[in-house]
């Protein structure tokens, strides 16, 4: 009995240890701690200006290979059309303690992980009420996530909506599929969460839901089991991680990736688009008002978009 007291004392520990990292550079960074927002507002945070918050996943961190090329991408924007350019750091909360395997990730994923998930994208729809109250212009914030940092900013949303705010628009990267999918699973992410939810989808088979989460959902490769370049691995944690990589070369595309609006997969493989294959550009400048299901194929290795050619299967 004491052992599971300690277990579960040991998990709920790491909740307040999140915090926002606002980036002027890759080495100018200030860190607020999530229960006391307020400071995130001191220069040279500019309240007058876009802001973009992007969370990392399960077990994810400032400096893995997916996160630094999101942050790094929002810099470069940055210097053309300035921003207010904020990682929700959780890495506590998400991480792996136990060993690492899939015993271990299999134990503290629904122990610790969900649960964090869902009181950390609490506790920052809360900051954004509060900062809000203190002159954030929350028509002028995008939240993003990948895996369950997908759904943590759709935990945000709720609560700022809650509050009679909305956020105008959640862009989620393969949001988490286990316990979120079939049909009984846990509610995360999904349309109303923001005036606009866009999705991508790039592992749905395993690490990812394949159910549609947004009023935009783009299916990378859907024809595909592994994402182009990725190797075929059973736990095929390659094409889960692609979605940010497409997210963080989005950022500074002239125009987005160019996706096509289909029915299904198989209509897309066959030509068979529907409204005439209505073409979508995802990207900093998506069109808010699309709605629907949307196709795009990749290359291998960056630069991943092929433009009108990306549209055929």
């Amino acid at each position: 009995m004491l052992n599971r007291i300690l277990f579960i004392c040991f998990c709920l520990y790491y909740a307040d240890a999140a915090s926002l990292w606002l980036f002027e550079s890759p080495t100018n960074i200030r860190m607020v701690p999530l229960t006391a927002p307020e400071r995130l507002l001191d220069p040279p945070f500019n309240v007058k200006l876009s802001t973009v918050i992007y969370a990392f996943g399960y077990n994810g961190s400032i400096n893995d290979n997916t996160t630094l090329p999101v942050i790094n991408a929002y810099l470069e924007y940055k210097q053309r059309y300035d921003l207010n350019v904020v990682l929700m750091n959780w890495e506590r909360e998400a991480r792996i303690v136990v060993p690492l395997n899939l015993i271990g990730a299999a134990i503290q994923y629904p122990t610790t992980a969900i649960l964090n998930t869902r009181t950390v994208g609490g506790e920052l729809g809360a900051a954004l009420v509060r900062l809000s109250e203190l002159g954030l212009d929350l028509d002028k914030v995008h939240l993003s996530g990948h895996s369950l940092g997908a759904h943590l900013m759709g935990y945000a949303g709720k609560v700022t909506r809650s509050s009679g705010k909305i956020i105008p628009r959640i862009t989620g990267l393969d949001p988490a599929g286990p316990l979120f999918e079939g049909p009984v699973s846990l509610v995360g992410l999904q349309p109303g969460d923001a005036r606009f939810v866009d999705v991508i989808h790039t592992n749905p088979i395993f690490l990812g839901d394949p159910d549609r989460l947004g009023d935009v959902d783009i299916r990378f490769n859907c024809d595909m089991l592994h994402q182009p370049g990725c190797p075929r691995n059973y736990i095929e944690s390659c094409s889960h991680f692609r979605a940010p990589l497409y997210f963080a070369e989005s950022i500074n595309s002239p125009r987005g990736f160019t996706t096509v609006q289909a029915r299904t997969c198989l209509d897309w493989r066959s030509g068979r688009n529907n409204r005439d294959g209505r073409i979508l550009y995802w990207g900093e400048n998506i069109d808010t008002q699309a709605r629907g299901t949307y196709y795009i194929r990749t290359n291998r290795s960056p630069p991943f978009e092929r433009g009108l050619n990306g549209i055929r299967p």
